[in-house]
């Protein structure tokens, strides 16, 4: 017993007297506001919490390339549960005015990529609507 409390207390020092690790990116530095207008936000919400977050790149107004990764277990059938998000600085401010939401019409997976595997990790994805890019600086 007095093994399981000391485990116990252990666990909560770790977790609220400890001092929380820094936000950053290990020796680097915040972006230019907009200076990477082809990044986007793959999300999947799912019963309206977001549960996933992926990046993007823009390669076409109706096409992005993401990892297939994103898509592992329910989520490669649930793609009405995902939104795009294009010309956002920082993802979780919402509403930047730069912002554009597309959905996902479908997606094609690298044909060699194995689900839980590195290789190959690789989807192109059709978005709709098409992103504007005037809007987006690219």
């Amino acid at each position: 017993m007095k093994v399981f409390l000391i485990f116990i207390l252990f666990v909560f020092i770790h977790n609220y007297v400890c001092e929380k690790p820094d936000e950053k990116i290990f020796d680097g530095s915040e972006a230019t506001p907009h200076a990477f207008p082809w990044m986007v936000s793959v999300r999947f919400n799912f019963l309206n919490t977001l549960t996933r977050t992926c990046g993007g790149v823009i390669i076409s107004d109706i096409f992005l390339l993401t990892a297939a990764s994103c898509f592992e277990g329910s989520a490669m059938y649930l793609t009405n549960y995902f939104t795009i998000k294009a010309g956002i600085h920082m993802l979780t401010n919402g509403n930047e005015s730069t912002e554009q939401i597309s959905f996902i019409s479908h997606y094609i997976p690298h044909p060699n990529y194995m689900y839980n595997g590195l290789l190959n990790d690789i989807a192109l994805v059709r978005v709709l609507p098409p992103f504007k890019f005037d809007t987006l600086s690219v």
